[in-house]
């Protein structure tokens, strides 16, 4: 029970912040299902990192230069919006290191 009610509190918190950055609900729907089928593979379902690192919580920015390729990451493709909806979806799972990244807090 105290787990559960843990795991209620911190994805409650969580969301709140997701609200406070003003994350639209349908851009983190379809950045997720993007993100899915582009860096899921690599950055794992929950973007904790597999064998890409953890990209929970980045920006715009990083996406953009992320998927022109660097380091061992190869180029991927991505239709206008994409960008943008993966960064908004991987802001909105972990909102607080998004808020820091943009200074915010």
């Amino acid at each position: 029970m105290r787990l559960c009610l843990f795991f209620l509190i911190t994805f409650a918190a969580g969301r709140s912040l997701a609200t406070e950055l003003d994350l639209p609900s349908d851009k983190i729907r379809s950045g997720e299902t993007v993100y899915l089928e582009k860096c899921a593979d690599c950055h794992g379902k929950d973007a904790t990192g597999a064998s890409g690192p953890d990209v929970q919580g980045i920006l715009l920015s990083d996406v953009v230069v992320a998927a022109q390729g660097i380091e061992s990451m190869p180029e991927i493709e991505l239709e206008a919006g994409e960008a943008d909806a993966i960064a908004v979806f991987l802001m909105s799972l972990a909102p607080d290191q998004a808020k820091r990244r943009l200074k915010l807090k």
